[in-house]
């Protein structure tokens, strides 16, 4: 069993290190200006009420704290609601970008953020369900622009990560 959890857990977070520095530099990108970020649901149905629009990224950095927060929207026609709260920090003695989220049903999710070019960053999470189901998910992050990133979710299934969602986010006002 000790084999398994040593060879998954070389596979899902590799050897990279991250820096304060990346840290910071992630934050701040993420949280610069209004800290908005919007992409619209590509599931969108419009003649069901219940269907999601638009989603919303909405961070702030405290540097006191060495954290950033980001709180996660959900938009339906005219109402919005808050899904998920997440925070990354700075953890001094393992010096590495740490990553903690919670979301409405109840599931806590668990991570490690790695800075891994100029442009590129992911997080990887185990995702801890109500039900008990335990799941491996990784976000990648590729800087665009300074209003634009793009994101490709993947879930490790089967030894190897499978890409399960991409989506482009741009800054707003």
């Amino acid at each position: 069993m000790l084999t398994v959890l040593l060879f998954i857990s070389f596979h899902v977070y590799g050897q990279e290190n991250s820096s304060k520095e990346d840290f910071l530099r992630i934050a701040k990108y993420l949280s610069a200006g209004t800290g908005n970020w919007k992409t619209p649901n590509p599931g969108y149905n419009a003649q069901n009420p219940q269907s999601i629009k638009e989603f919303e990224l909405r961070f702030s950095l405290d540097l006191r704290a060495n954290l950033f927060h980001l709180v996660h929207y959900s938009h339906r026609n005219d109402t919005s609601a808050i899904t998920s709260e997440s925070y990354w920090f700075w953890h001094p003695t393992d010096q590495m970008i740490k990553y903690r989220s919670i979301d409405l049903s109840g599931d806590f999710t668990d991570g490690k953020t790695f800075m891994i070019a100029d442009d590129t960053f992911y997080t990887v999470v185990y995702r801890y369900n109500t039900n008990g189901r335990i799941a491996l998910r990784k976000d990648t992050n590729i800087i665009l622009s300074e209003n634009e990133h793009s994101v490709l979710s993947s879930v490790f299934r089967q030894g190897r990560w499978q890409p399960v969602a991409e989506f482009s986010l741009k800054k707003s006002n």
